[in-house]
Order: C-alpha cells, then sequence, then structure tokens
C-alpha cells in the first residue's frame, strides 16, 4: 500500500483549500483528484473510484452531507471511505457526519499533519478491510470445497461397499 498507488479525492468550494491539500498530498506521493462542488465531486468519485474522499459539508448547491448519501447508496461507490473536512463543529453536524456513513470528521482550520496522519490511518484500514474480505472469501471457497471433499468421500465409499457387494455375487 504505497502512496503512488493511492488516489484521493478532494471536494471543497474554496480553492485555496482544495490547492493547498492537493500540494501537500502530492507531496507524499498520492495521486489526487479535486472537484470544486458537489456534485463534480459525486461524478468523478463514479469515474475515478478513489481510494479515499476528502468532502467538505458546506458547499452550494449540493452539500457534502448529500453527496456523502448518494456515494453510500451506489454499489461502486460505498465502500469508498469518506473525511469530512469542515467548519461545521458542533457535536450534531460531526454526528450527522458519521450515521451517514464518514469513516471521520476534521474540523476547520485544519492542521496538514493531522489530516496526513488520519489519511494514512483510513487507507491502512481499507487495505486491511478488502485484505480481510478477500480472505474471508477464500476461506469460504475453502470450506465448500472441503465439504464437497466430503460428500465425494462418503459417495466413493458407498460406491466402494456397492461394488464389494456386487463382487460377492457374482
Amino acid at each position: 500500500m504505497r502512496p503512488e498507488n493511492m488516489t484521493i479525492l478532494t471536494v471543497d468550494d474554496t480553492p485555496a483549500n482544495i490547492r493547498l491539500l492537493t500540494h501537500y498530498l502530492e507531496k507524499q506521493g498520492y495521486r489526487v483528484i479535486t472537484a470544486e462542488d458537489g456534485f463534480e465531486g459525486f461524478k468523478a468519485a463514479i469515474q475515478h473510484h478513489p481510494d479515499l474522499v476528502l468532502l467538505d459539508v458546506m458547499m452550494p448547491g449540493t452539500d457534502g452531507y448529500e453527496v456523502c448519501e448518494l456515494l453510500k447508496a451506489e454499489e461502486e461507490t460505498r465502500d469508498i471511505p469518506i473525511m469530512f473536512l469542515t467548519a461545521k463543529a458542533d457535536v450534531e453536524d460531526r454526528v450527522r457526519g458519521f450515521e451517514l456513513g464518514a469513516v471521520d470528521y476534521i474540523t476547520k482550520p485544519f492542521n496538514l499533519v493531522e489530516i496526513s496522519t488520519r489519511v494514512k490511518t483510513q487507507l491502512r484500514l481499507q487495505h486491511l478491510e478488502k485484505l480481510y474480505r478477500e480472505h474471508r472469501k477464500v476461506l469460504l471457497d475453502v470450506h465448500t470445497l472441503a465439504s464437497l471433499g466430503r460428500s465425494v468421500g462418503v459417495v466413493l465409499e458407498t460406491f466402494s461397499k456397492k461394488t464389494e457387494v456386487l463382487q460377492e455375487h457374482l
């Protein structure tokens, strides 16, 4: 899980925030895609399937909460982790963000080192979750094959017994 293999979508209506986040994250090796409004961010997520979305809440038109709901409603984007970056600091706002499916909620003004640490943590968690799903699938396949093997064993044993009985009658 190397940064250069990871894509982060940053959605914010403030160009200065986008420039700052893009510059900082790209210096760390991440590929950064940007969008300046919620609808554009939703389309970018569908098109590029980023590994993580940094999403502002307060934007004209489609706000971050609505974008989060839209992304979580789509099968192809529902597992993309979303981190809110917003000036909305009330407990109710944070709770709403988490209830909608966000994995983190950072208030502005933000600290770039903190964002970097949280991004790494979320990407690591996503990677581990993906590995877990893959391993679980393999284990289920092994279990299915083992069950099939037991069934084949029972059939062979039955066949062998019936063959013995037939040979005795011949």
